[in-house]
């Protein structure tokens, strides 16, 4: 899961360099909105892998099975 999460953060810096330097495509569009998605993206499963290993330290078994009924 380390592997995992230090590849996002790595992700999440290389776009944000990308943004900084205002790239472009071939045709000139700016990658924007795509970069922003990206980042968006890698927080987001950032985010989801921390509560994931935040609730296997301190939850029940049965605390997750109730969770994941809910859901």
């Amino acid at each position: 899961m380390d592997e995992l999460k230090e590849y996002l953060q790595g992700e999440q810096e290389r776009w944000l360099r990308i943004l900084n330097e205002e790239y472009s495509t071939d045709t000139g569009n700016s990658v924007e909105e795509y970069g922003r998605g990206r980042l968006t993206a890698y927080t987001e499963t950032l985010k989801f892998i921390s509560i994931i290993e935040e609730e296997d330290g301190r939850s029940t078994k049965e605390e997750k099975r109730v969770r994941s009924q809910v859901q």
